[in-house]
């Protein structure tokens, strides 16, 4: 029997078309595959992530730690990008894992019980956590953007706006 993190592994999630001039800007156009580059020919084209789903996963992680989610139509204002298996550094797929797996309505007990496919329901359940997370940290990205424009040009840029929402959010 394949466990929650296989099949959430497996599962392919959306980014919200809305920002993908933003996810453009900031990743080196490489949404299918997994970076071959080092961080100096990242760093070198401008771009503070090599991947969409570094860009995404970044997202997710704002929104979560900000507890900000958008929702995401799928069908009108998504688009399928590279499955979760592929995404590195594989630590903080399996923390963010964690996290939206605490912040769901999942109980822990209860996945013993479970079937293939309500355990397969429940990783997509996840998927669609992670993609409304990713929608609230692409919003929060995408107001700050507007009033510094160069705010990921800085390679600490992407720390830097972290810790100045977790500042903002403990006054």
């Amino acid at each position: 029997m394949q466990t929650l993190l296989d099949r959430f592994d497996k599962k392919t999630p959306y980014y919200p078309n809305r920002y993908r001039d933003m996810i453009d800007k900031l990743s080196r156009k490489r949404a299918f595959d997994t970076s071959s580059g080092t961080e100096e020919e990242k760093f070198s084209q401008g771009k503070i992530f090599a991947n969409y789903y570094e860009c995404f996963l970044y997202a997710a992680v704002l929104g979560i730690r900000q507890n900000y989610r958008v929702p995401l139509d799928r069908a009108t204002e998504g688009t399928k990008f590279i499955a979760v298996e592929f995404w590195r550094p594989r630590p903080l797929v399996e923390y963010v894992f964690m996290a939206l797996l605490a912040l769901s309505d999942i109980e822990l007990i209860d996945l013993e019980e479970m079937d293939e496919d309500q355990i397969d329901s429940k990783a997509f359940d996840l998927i669609k956590l992670i993609e409304e997370y990713a929608c609230g940290g692409f919003d929060l990205m995408q107001s700050r953007l507007v009033d510094e424009p160069q705010l990921f040009e800085n390679p600490y840029g992407a720390v830097g706006f972290l810790n100045s929402l977790e500042r903002s959010a403990m006054n």
